[in-house]
């Protein structure tokens, strides 16, 4: 009798030993390519949620990829023991080529479920190069083409200089120098943009950069007056101003991953967006949007009728504090034990 309960034990051990390794290794295989799964042209068939991790909670609360929407898949992962295996498409992957879809960029893995896209069509060969997406696809709802290089060294703006509708852009796409300008903070323009992503904060940012284009346009076609308006345009979204000094866009120097976007808005006052996440599992993200007012070296951001400050007493590098300020302020816009009290050191805005 002891012999067979001994069998008997040793047997339960081998199922679970074998159930427990096979769940691992479908659970670990977030970012493989699975057997159900062919990178290709996606194109949402709902309007699809926008995730930051595999848990199915942490979806992003106004972001969604519109009905009819195509992106680049390159990778797909599963959460689940059934098959087919693919739950998610991973599409921090290809955020180069999927730009507009991507609330926050580069900084974290995003994801949709597979079950909301259909493919339509294969990428363009080769994917990869040297580890990297060589080739991207642009998409809209009509058809997926191979975006190419110019294959001209003449350097053109950021607008259709076939279009151009002032004597300002006619000059702008005749002169080199205004033309790279041009790209240069439409590049800059575009990133701020994508981070603000709230209405509110969105519709500013669109009114100040109309302003703004019409005060370019009074330059007419002189050049020295239309370099200098676009120099001292990002200039200020930069932080090169020195009574600006805290604009533009700031990165988790060390033992964390996150940014801080800061837009330098009307009156003296800035629109912040903070994003953090926990490193190695993105088991929490912070994802803060917020204004704020600036004295000599101190930043006072204001969220919810709490405040809590931030500080550029070193050039290039802002710091928010350990203190129960930040952590009190925080706190809703924090997963369990998330964090924004980091030290964060400037990034070009134009990557």
């Amino acid at each position: 009798m002891m012999i067979v309960i001994k069998i008997v034990k040793m047997l339960l051990f081998v199922l679970v030993f074998i159930f427990t390794n096979s769940y691992i290794a479908i659970a670990s295989g977030y970012y493989e390519e699975q057997e159900n799964f062919r990178p290709g042209i996606y194109e949402a068939k709902v309007n699809a949620k926008v995730y930051y991790d595999l848990s199915g909670d942490s979806f992003h609360p106004t972001h969604r990829i519109k009905k009819g929407t195509r992106v680049s898949v390159y990778s797909a992962g599963k959460n689940s023991t059934r098959k087919p295996s693919v739950a998610w498409f991973n599409l921090s992957d290809g955020r180069e080529c999927n730009p507009d879809t991507l609330p926050w960029g580069d900084i974290a893995w995003i994801g949709v479920h597979a079950t909301d896209f259909k493919r339509v069509d294969s990428l363009p060969e080769p994917v990869f190069k040297s580890g990297r997406i060589s080739n991207c696809v642009q998409t809209d709802n009509r058809s997926a083409t191979t975006v190419k290089q110019a294959s001209s060294n003449i350097p053109s703006p950021s607008f259709d200089c076939l279009k151009a509708g002032s004597k300002t852009e006619e000059a702008i796409c005749a002169n080199e120098n205004l033309a790279q300008l041009d790209k240069h903070l439409a590049k800059v323009w575009k990133n701020l943009l994508l981070k603000f992503d709230e209405k509110p904060y969105k519709n500013q940012l669109k009114k100040e950069q109309s302003l703004w284009i019409k005060q370019r346009e009074k330059c007419i076609n002189d050049i020295q007056c239309i370099e200098k308006t676009y120099q001292k345009r990002i200039d200020l979204l930069s932080g090169r101003q020195a009574e600006r000094q805290f604009a533009g866009q700031f990165e988790v120097a060390k033992e964390g991953v996150g940014r801080i976007t800061i837009y330098p808005t009307e009156n003296g006052l800035y629109f912040v967006r903070i994003q953090t996440m926990e490193p190695l599992e993105a088991k929490w993200v912070c994802d803060l949007t917020a204004k704020a007012t600036a004295k000599d070296s101190i930043l006072t951001i204001e969220v919810d009728h709490k405040s809590f400050p931030a500080f550029l007493e070193v050039p290039g590098m802002l710091e928010i504090p350990a203190i129960k300020e930040v952590f009190s302020a925080s706190n809703d816009y924090c997963g369990w034990n998330g964090n924004i009290a980091y030290e964060y050191l400037r990034v070009p805005l134009d990557r």
